[in-house]
């Protein structure tokens, strides 16, 4: 189910305030290139996605 883009821009917060804490792991049934159509934004998708410089 696709989030709004106010949840999508919520959803990537919550991703960003805990990249520096621990890892969060997201699952879906959706090939990552798709994932945009979810939160409603390729730029935040791609963001969430990508791994960070290991700990």
């Amino acid at each position: 189910m696709p989030f709004g883009q106010n949840a999508a821009n919520l959803f990537f917060q919550l991703i960003a305030s805990r990249y520096e804490q621990g890892s969060v792991m997201a699952t879906s049934n959706l090939l990552f290139g798709r994932w945009g159509e979810t939160f409603s934004d390729n730029v935040v998708a791609a963001a969430m996605i990508e791994p960070g410089p290991p700990h």
